[in-house]
């Protein structure tokens, strides 16, 4: 999976001291485990992965990956009250995207869920 923000709109929206000294693919890896769990949410009445998105959306993506790197890097930054503030707005907006009281934007605006798997086997079991 690509996650939705990249890795510059994760350095625009994080504090300086946060990503200092955090490895490239570590940064990518908080962004794609972000954007899997806004999918989670998102399943519930959309396609995913979306098409395209919003720079809320994405801003609301790089929160969620900041908090992970703040809790992976150290214990006294996931103290930091903005920091939960912001994982936690992010978390009650995708909520309401899924319950339809908030809106993805973009082109995504018709809601239609991801398809339920279909399994087929090659003979018939007699049930």
């Amino acid at each position: 999976m690509t996650a939705y923000p990249t890795t510059t709109d994760l350095t625009s929206r994080a504090p300086e001291k946060l990503l200092a000294n955090v490895p490239l693919h570590e940064q990518e890896a908080a962004l794609e485990d972000a954007s899997r769990e806004a999918d989670s949410y998102l399943c519930a009445r959309y396609a995913v992965p979306l098409v395209t998105w919003t720079s809320d959306f994405t801003s609301k993506i790089c929160d969620l990956a900041i908090w992970r790197l703040a809790s992976k890097k150290q214990a006294a930054a996931t103290n930091n009250p903005v920091l939960r503030i912001n994982r936690d707005d992010a978390i009650s907006w995708l909520r309401a995207v899924s319950k339809g009281t908030a809106s993805i934007g973009g082109t995504n605006t018709d809601p239609s869920p991801s398809p339920a798997p279909r399994v087929t086997t090659g003979e018939s079991r007699g049930w």
